[in-house]
């Protein structure tokens, strides 16, 4: 049986967990780094950003300890020239977002190429999806994925 809800909505962070808790942040970083690990279950989406399920933080002050299946990650990767306004930018993050969220995907972040010819970001979004484990990415149209400018449709 479960006890009253006591938390609304549904991802938290370390900071929201600490502040429903009343403790500091670095004791419930300390209760993820235990072993076993002590308090509400957790789940990483990268090496900075870990989230709490607001279920699991809800069952866990109810004594009921559960497990959240995390849906699948997914990463975004653009590359943007200079010349391209930050709202043009902010509208297609926001498309992506939906995009991964339609498909039942955990949206994590972006990793952006601002120069045309780099690959620092993709060789970073690659090293995160290894350590992730992630299989997603998702990029507005090929010319964003294309490394040379004349590999990309016109237009884009």
């Amino acid at each position: 049986m479960t006890g009253p809800r006591q938390v609304d909505g549904k991802w938290l962070t370390t900071e929201d967990v600490a502040g429903l808790l009343h403790v500091d942040p670095s004791t419930v970083r300390r209760w993820r780094t235990a072993h076993p690990p002590q308090g509400p279950s957790f789940v990483p989406l990268s090496e900075r950003l870990i989230v709490y399920n607001a279920a699991d933080v809800d069952a866990w002050l109810n004594g009921e300890p559960r497990l959240t299946a995390l849906p699948p990650l997914a990463y975004g990767y653009m590359r943007v020239p200079c010349d391209v306004p930050d709202e043009k930018v902010r509208k297609l993050e926001q498309r992506i977002r939906a995009f991964a969220a339609s498909r039942d995907l955990c949206f994590v972040t972006f990793f952006f190429e601002f120069s045309c010819g780099s690959r620092e970001a993709f060789d970073e979004l690659a090293t995160e999806l290894q350590r992730a484990d992630a299989h997603y990415v998702v990029v507005p149209s090929f010319g964003h994925s294309a490394a040379k400018q004349h590999a990309r449709p016109a237009g884009a």
